[in-house]
């Protein structure tokens, strides 16, 4: 894991179904190509609020005029809506792990190029942004998983299973 941002507690009557949660950062405006940080911000936006946002609404908020975003991109936007995320730049793996296993979702940025499986677009290999809504430990034949929304994906995607050493 390169970086995070987690999120405080949320509403607790929220319900969601991932089809609705999973935001695409193609979303037609002009920085949809290197928006991935922000859809996946909007992903964990709504998880925390209960508000649907889109990656193009969360860049407005944050402000950012560049085509990649970084995490204080993303805690700008959310300030911007008098929300708060707790960003840890190269958060230990365990504690990271224990997080997100406790309930908090979070958006993690790495290297693209480092996946083996669940690659949405072959060929990327630079700086990318997903989307973690959770772990399960009956995941993955009982080895334990993530719950992974990749902001590249299209039309009926919502997500998959990535394994702890695919998502490290």
């Amino acid at each position: 894991i390169v970086s995070s941002a987690l999120p405080v507690e949320g509403p607790s009557q929220v319900t969601l179904g991932l089809s609705r949660l999973f935001t695409t950062q193609f979303d037609g405006s002009p920085y949809a190509n290197g928006n991935c940080n922000m859809a996946a911000g909007a992903m964990l936006f709504e998880v925390q609020t209960g508000r649907l946002v889109t990656g193009a609404q969360m860049r407005r908020w944050s402000r950012a005029r560049t085509s990649g975003t970084n995490l204080m991109d993303l805690r700008r936007a959310f300030q911007a809506q008098r929300q708060w995320v707790q960003i840890a730049e190269d958060m230990r793996w365990g504690s990271f792990v224990a997080e997100v296993r406790k309930g908090r979702s979070a958006v993690v940025q790495g290297w693209y190029g480092n996946l083996r499986d669940n690659v949405l677009q072959a060929g990327f290999t630079t700086a990318h942004s997903v989307f973690v809504l959770g772990y399960s430990s009956h995941a993955k034949q009982g080895r334990g998983g993530f719950y992974v929304m990749d902001p590249l994906g299209l039309g009926g995607y919502d997500g998959a299973w990535w394994s702890r050493q695919e998502l490290r």
